[in-house]
């Protein structure tokens, strides 16, 4: 993949950058399921995410983390590690833009 291309990425796992998303702006926000207490409409849940398969495949090879890997004792940990990730990345997909329209970084 080119530095250049936008990158499938997590992080909460509640952002996802979805490259095929028509926007300039490609994150997602998803909800996890775990805690839910009131359904919202509008809102991607993982469970019916369009890019569910991307995303597992994603974490999988980036972190070796499955979905349930965000549960249990470890699960707050994973999902600041993942968070984590999605920023730095986040931040360097942002420089690219910015580099694009003429700005030095």
């Amino acid at each position: 993949m080119k530095s250049e291309e936008l990158k499938l990425i997590d992080l909460l796992p509640e952002k996802v950058i979805a490259p095929d998303l028509k926007a300039e702006n490609k994150t997602d926000t998803i909800v996890l399921e775990d805690y839910l207490k009131v359904e919202h409409k509008n809102r991607n849940y993982f469970s019916t995410y369009s890019f569910r398969a991307d995303l597992e495949a994603y974490w999988d090879t980036v972190f070796g983390l499955n979905y349930d890997d965000f549960f249990g004792p470890e699960g707050y940990y994973n999902r600041h590690l993942v968070n984590l990730h999605y920023f730095f990345e986040l931040e360097e997909q942002v420089n690219l833009i910015h580099q694009k329209k003429g700005f030095s970084i």
